[in-house]
This record gives structure tokens, C-alpha cells and sequence, in this order.
């Protein structure tokens, strides 16, 4: 499987930033999946590979959602706290302690979110946070979800409907495209695209 991956300037992924970043990070990539979707088990493995679980899902759950997303944290034993509510929407935080359980919820918010919806998660479980007033950028109401990057934190975020992966980092071990071509599973051919 090929990836794609593309180092973004600060320029570049400001402008388009669906949280407010608190603190700042060292590096952004950008993933690219040009031969398939996004596929669930090369992200499970990746995750494997870095040691990543346990891992924090940051998610927006529309209200006709809520109560499949509660059913299936409960039947699956999935810990989770709503941190938000805005407009028919809420703001979630999922514990995903294994493969396991990424293998179960993964399908499930592919499902509920067209992944422009808020799709993140970190390895730092205390860096995601809500201010109260709903933000807006154009015409579109932005959930004001924070990112708090203080201390060695990773986030991953979904854009253009699921189809890149960004990674956002202030991490040694994702301080270069060879860090992140080397964390990458043994079946993957990473391809480094430049400006």
C-alpha cells in the first residue's frame, strides 16, 4: 500500500485549522491514501507499531447518533464522557485501550461522521477541551474544540471527508518525514512529497 506524505507549513494548515491550537508544534505531515480509502488496519497496526494505545478519540456525535455511539460503548465496555453540547451535536471523549477496541469503534464513526465532523485522536488523554460559545469561519459554525500541545503530544485529525489524515506533533518521534516513514507498518511504501 503506497502513502503519500506531505510536510505542511504553518501557513498552510493555519489556515485551514478545525480546532484552536494551544501551544504550538514542531511538525504537521499530511497523509495521502492514493491507491484506496482510508484503511482501518494499517491505521490499528500503525497505532500498534508506536505504542500508541491507550489512545483518546475526540468526536462530534450528531443527536440522532447518541444513542447507537452510547449502545455501542456500553455493549463493547468503551469508557467515554461527553465534554460539549452544541446545536443538535455533542462532543465526546472515547478511551480506546487496545486494537481491540479500535477494531470495534472505528467502523462505527466512519459510520455516524462524513470525517469532516470532528475526528481526532491523541495518545495524551487531558488535550482536548470545548469553549462554550459555538466559532464560525465563513458561513460554517465551527465546534470550538481546543488542543492543548504542551509536553509531548500527537494528534491525528481526518479531513476532506476522510480521505487525508493529518498529523499534528510536538513529539521527538515524529520530528521528521523519516520518523514517520520509519513508524509506519512493514507493508506500507511512505512517499515523500515536497513543495
Amino acid at each position: 500500500m503506497k502513502i503519500e506524505i506531505s510536510e505542511i507549513s504553518q501557513m498552510q494548515y493555519e489556515e485551514f485549522l478545525r480546532f484552536r491550537m494551544i501551544g504550538s508544534v514542531s511538525s504537521v505531515f499530511e497523509f495521502n491514501f492514493p491507491e484506496t480509502d482510508i484503511d482501518t488496519e494499517t491505521i490499528q497496526i500503525w497505532m500498534q507499531n508506536i505504542s500508541a494505545f491507550p489512545i483518546y478519540f475526540c468526536l462530534q456525535i450528531t443527536d440522532s447518533f447518541t444513542s447507537d455511539f452510547e449502545l455501542t460503548c456500553n455493549t463493547n465496555t468503551l469508557k467515554f464522557k461527553y465534554i460539549g453540547e452544541y446545536n443538535g451535536s455533542k462532543v465526546a471523549i472515547l478511551e480506546i485501550l487496545d486494537s481491540e477496541s479500535f477494531s470495534v469503534i472505528f467502523p462505527f464513526i466512519n459510520l455516524i461522521s462524513s470525517m469532516e465532523d470532528l475526528v481526532f485522536w491523541s495518545i495524551k488523554k487531558n488535550c482536548f477541551t470545548v469553549d462554550k460559545m459555538i466559532g464560525q469561519r465563513g458561513v460554517f459554525d465551527l465546534i470550538p474544540v481546543n488542543v492543548n500541545f504542551a509536553g509531548e503530544t500527537t494528534v491525528f485529525s481526518f479531513t476532506q471527508s476522510g480521505l487525508m489524515l493529518e498529523v499534528y506533533s510536538n513529539s521527538s518521534f515524529f520530528n521528521s518525514y523519516q520518523d514517520i516513514a520509519n513508524s509506519l507498518p512493514d507493508f506500507v511504501i511512505p512517499i515523500e512529497l515536497k513543495e
